[in-house]
This record gives structure tokens, C-alpha cells and sequence, in this order.
């Protein structure tokens, strides 16, 4: 039988026992000591000089360079977890203290943690459950507050463990993330997980929770398999990504009866590769077509008439599709004028006759059909700061119940858990620029933290004047 230990990174003390959370010792007091402290970091960092001499010791040197780096990361990210869970907490009591109800208490708190980390709000529940996991996973934060792992790594133990009971979460903890020294010989072995690969990483964590908990795992699955679908995700030079997330088995499937088709074709002859092939026959067995290139198209482009005609003082200035995406101008045109099936133009934006900056009647509650096509080609995706989410709802900047006007000028688009978190006491937003070529929205949050986001051009901007 063996003893279970964590590392101790060196010049830290343990804060909470039961939380195995190791960290600066002068952090632990109140006050801004510990934002003095991290500020003074990041300037060190910023100013950090490279070594000149370009021998092979300055190379050694900063290989070391790098590889501190990457602890200080890890380090970084384990009480980034640590400061998530007293944050969380002190929100809560601040929410029942306002009388938040039940059902609504903790919206909001995710997305302040992730507007302070500048990722995508939806992101933020993901980094409190992250954060809770590893007071379960002791061994695993430790090795994360020492930088002995990654984040990333430590995500994956967290997300394949997340099935599991807390008993059985903390087995595999302790198999993979401690390190264990024989009682007889005294023999010291490092944690498993060290020096593996994600990936390894992956599977290991996998087995073992297949080992404790078969029926969980097959619950996951399961579930797993509800939550099957297709999405797409444009990708550079105007492809784009189509994904479906569907049960192993029926992917396999999938990919194997592609392969064979395009081999078939390609043995008969046809001149493009086999990958080009398994690309077209995916598409014509979706679409139904006799051709991948036969789709109809509906080409919904922000676009100049100069782009789409080829002419006058800016012929090749970028179209955008309404996810963003920049689409060159002589790909449009190809795209409109070899389709091999009809093609619908829908001219959006550039014409003056479409009314971009009419104003909407301002006593009504809903923005109408009209209001919300021009709010989601405006805005894109959702308003919120660093939210790359669809737009689900016409939402009034300043609140329709407060005063706010139903107006364009006053509208944002919001996906709907960010209009929902708007409701939750302390939240705040308003139009500081009305123009629709600078609309700006500010949003402050309960801590007093003020955000900006600015509606995106609707073209890219020229590359000639």
C-alpha cells in the first residue's frame, strides 16, 4: 500500500486544508496587496528583456525561459480557480441579501468571471464548475497551483471525471495526480499524469472512470447521444466547418461509406483527389443535388454595388455574410453568376432605399420583423462583450420598463441568457454612441466593472481611400 501526497511549490503555505490550494502567503490578505502584487508581475513580464547573445548557453537559457513560463501559467490558472470560488461566494450572499429569488440566484456570476478573463460569456459557468471540481480533486489543483500541469490538462481530468460520484472523482484524483511513497521502501513516485500528452491524459482518465463507475459512464453517453447535432463554423477562405456531433459508431459509419464512394469514383477515373470526392458526395447526399455546385443560393451579403458589379471606384472591396465572415469580392460574383441553380440576391445595407437609419415608433414594447433584421445585421451576434452567441432577441439597451425607448438606436441584439442576466440586480446598459456607424453600448456590472462593445462595420474597411 502507498501514501498519497501533493507537491509543495516552495515559498507558498497551504490556506485551507480541505481545499489543498497553495498560495502566496501575503495573498491571503485582505485588501489590494494581492493586485499590487500581480500588477507589479505583469509589468515584470511585459519588460522582461531576451537574452542577446545568440550562443548555444543564451538558447539553453531560454528553453528554461519558456518552460517557467508555461509553470507560471499553470500556477496562474489555479488560483484564477481559487479566486473564482470566493467570488461566486461573495456574489450569492450579495444576491440573497437583495432578495433575489431562488431560482435566480448565481445569474450573472459566471459571465462577470468571464467578461474579467475577456473569453466568451458562455464560457463563464464552464470556469465555476472547473473551479468547484478541483476542490474534489485536490491532488489535481495542487499539481495546477505548483504549474506541474496545464490548464488544459487539468480541464480534461475535470471533464471526464464529471460523471462520477465525488468518492469515485477523488480515486481517480488520487491515481493519476498524487504522489505516492511507498511506506516500506520510503520509494517516491511522481504523479502519473506528469509528462503525459492530453490525449494520454484523456484515456487514462476515461478507463478509470469506466472502472469505478460503469453506469455513469453509460449515462453520460447516453446523454451524449440526445445532445447530438449539426452546426457549421466558418472557416478562412471562405469554407466553412459542417460538424455533426452523432454517436461513434454512426460517425464511423459515416466516414467509412464517404471513403468508399470517393474511392469508387476515383478508381473510374475522375480527376479530382479522393478528399475533393468524399466533400462532394457528403454535400450532394445532404442537399439531394445531382451536383455539389447545384445548391440554390440565397446570397445574403453585405455588399457595395461596386463589388457586385465589378465597377466603378471600388470594384474589389470585401462583401461580409451576416456571421461576419469576409468574402472576396470576385468570389461573390463568381458565386452569383456560376451557381448551377437559382440564385436570390438580397442587397442589404448599401441601398439607400432599404432605410437604414429610419427611426421605429418608440412607444412600442416589441421591435417588429423589420427592426430585427436590420438589429441582427447591424450588431452580428449578441452585444454582450466578448459573446460570440447568435442573436436571439431585439433587446432595449436601456430597459423598456425603466424608460427605454423601442428604437433602433436604443436596441442591441442579446442571445437569451444575456437578456435575462440584464434583469439580475446591479446590471446596467446603455447607449453611450447612438450613431449607426459607431453604436456603442455600455454595460456595467454589479462590481462596478464597465464594458464597451462597439456594433461592428458592416463592410471591412477600404484598402484604398
Amino acid at each position: 500500500m502507498t501514501e498519497t501526497t501533493t507537491p509543495q511549490p516552495p515559498d507558498r503555505v497551504l490556506v485551507d486544508p480541505a481545499d489543498a490550494t497553495w498560495v502566496f502567503e501575503e495573498w491571503t490578505l485582505a485588501g489590494d496587496p494581492a493586485r499590487v502584487e500581480l500588477e507589479a508581475m505583469l509589468e515584470q513580464l511585459a519588460n522582461m528583456a531576451d537574452v542577446p547573445e545568440q550562443t548555444k548557453a543564451a538558447d539553453a537559457t531560454r528553453v528554461d525561459q519558456l518552460a517557467l513560463l508555461e509553470r507560471i501559467k499553470g500556477a496562474a490558472a489555479g488560483l484564477q480557480a481559487r479566486i473564482t470560488r470566493g467570488f461566486e461566494a461573495s456574489q450569492l450572499a450579495q444576491q440573497e441579501a437583495a432578495g433575489v429569488p431562488a431560482r435566480r440566484l448565481g445569474r450573472g456570476i459566471g459571465d462577470q468571471v468571464a467578461l474579467a478573463r475577456g473569453c466568451p460569456t458562455r464560457q463563464g459557468g464552464r470556469w465555476l464548475g472547473f473551479a468547484h471540481a478541483l476542490v474534489e480533486m485536490p491532488h489535481t489543483g495542487s499539481l495546477l497551483a505548483g504549474g506541474l500541469i496545464s490548464e488544459w490538462t487539468a480541464t480534461i481530468l475535470v471533464r471526464e471525471t464529471a460523471c462520477l460520484t465525488r468518492e469515485d472523482r477523488g480515486i481517480v484524483d488520487a491515481r493519476l495526480a498524487a504522489t505516492t511513497v511507498d511506506p516500506v521502501t520510503g520509494e517516491i513516485t511522481d504523479p502519473f499524469i506528469l509528462g503525459l500528452t492530453p490525449r494520454r491524459v484523456e484515456a487514462a482518465a476515461q478507463a478509470l472512470a469506466a472502472e469505478l463507475d460503469a453506469e455513469a459512464v453509460v449515462r453520460r453517453a447516453a446523454k451524449a447521444a440526445r445532445d447530438r447535432r449539426v452546426t457549421t463554423r466558418p472557416t478562412p477562405d471562405t469554407m466553412v466547418h459542417v460538424t455533426g456531433t452523432v454517436p461513434v459508431a454512426q460517425g464511423v459509419a459515416c466516414k467509412a461509406s464517404l471513403s468508399a464512394a470517393a474511392k469508387a469514383i476515383k478508381a473510374a477515373g475522375d480527376e479530382r483527389s479522393v478528399a475533393q470526392i468524399e466533400a462532394d458526395v457528403f454535400v450532394q447526399r445532404l442537399t439531394g443535388q445531382a451536383a455539389a455546385d447545384a445548391v440554390p443560393v440565397e446570397v445574403g451579403l453585405v455588399m457595395t454595388p461596386e463589388t457586385l458589379l465589378g465597377a466603378g471606384l471600388a470594384p474589389d472591396r470585401p462583401a461580409r455574410t451576416a456571421d461576419g465572415s469576409v468574402v472576396p469580392a470576385q468570389t461573390v460574383r463568381d458565386l452569383i453568376h456560376t451557381a448551377g441553380a437559382p440564385v436570390w440576391l438580397r442587397r442589404i445595407f448599401t441601398d439607400p432605399a432599404t432605410g437604414v437609419v429610419t427611426a421605429s415608433d418608440p412607444t412600442r414594447r416589441f421591435y417588429n420583423t423589420a427592426d430585427l433584421g436590420f438589429i441582427r445585421w447591424r450588431d452580428q451576434h449578441c452585444r454582450s462583450p466578448f459573446c460570440d452567441a447568435r442573436i436571439d432577441e431585439g433587446d432595449h439597451a436601456e430597459r423598456f420598463a425603466d424608460g427605454g425607448q423601442t428604437t433602433r438606436e436604443n436596441a442591441q441584439g442579446a442571445c437569451k441568457p444575456h437578456n435575462l442576466v440584464k434583469e439580475t440586480p446591479g446590471w446596467r446598459t446603455r447607449v453611450t454612441d447612438p450613431r449607426p456607424s459607431h453604436h456603442t453600448i455600455e454595460t456595467t456590472t454589479p462590481t462596478g466593472h464597465t464594458y464597451r462593445s462597439q456594433a461592428p462595420p458592416a463592410l471591412p474597411p477600404p484598402a484604398r481611400e
